[in-house]
């Protein structure tokens, strides 16, 4: 079965040690989740992480900061098979709503403060991003189906740390499928 409908709000996770994954709150196979409110902190991984082709997450009101890895993953793993069976999903994270999230002092050993891997469809806006130390911002293909497309990237603050990277990052794909295409990005 998939996980459908979790919510996980008002929390505080921090700490995870690699044994455990290292990541602050890891989802996988869930539709429609909702991850609210939370601090995610000193994390050996990400601060979040949405994977496996998760379709309509919402990523609001988070603070994620001083994670060694990305702030905020969503990565659709193209080459993961559901547990649930053998069917493989379509590698792409499809509708996600990411906003109103202040995100900072992520990235030591890389990862992006948003990383979009194989997302479309989807609404980037109101983050607060500062002090990262590799990319702000990531729409890209490594592990989806195909890279990062038709998201709209609205009314987002980023600064980067002295050592970070760009604050905005579309690569052409190294990964599956095409690279990212239709992305719009304002303010």
């Amino acid at each position: 079965r998939i996980t459908n409908r979790i919510t996980v709000r008002n929390c505080y996770v921090h700490h995870s040690a690699p044994a455990s994954r290292g990541d602050g709150i890891f989802l996988a196979f869930a539709s429609h989740p909702t991850i609210e409110n939370n601090e995610l902190a000193f994390n050996t991984e990400h601060g979040i992480y949405v994977s496996n082709s998760a379709d309509y997450p919402t990523v609001r009101g988070n603070r994620s900061h001083h994670n060694s890895g990305g702030g905020i993953q969503l990565n659709a793993d193209y080459s993961s098979k559901c547990p649930c069976g053998t069917t493989v999903r379509d590698g792409i994270v499809s509708f996600a709503l990411l906003e109103n999230n202040v995100i900072y002092e992520n990235g030591a050993n890389g990862g992006s403060a948003i990383n979009a891997d194989g997302v479309d469809d989807s609404i980037i806006r109101n983050n607060l991003i500062y002090d990262n130390h590799a990319f702000g911002i990531s729409l890209f293909s490594t592990d989806g189906s195909h890279g990062s497309s038709r998201n709209k990237v609205y009314n987002n603050t980023i600064v980067q740390a002295i050592n970070g990277r760009w604050c905005l990052n579309i690569p052409k794909s190294k990964g599956n499928g095409g690279s990212p295409t239709g992305n719009i990005v304002k303010n």
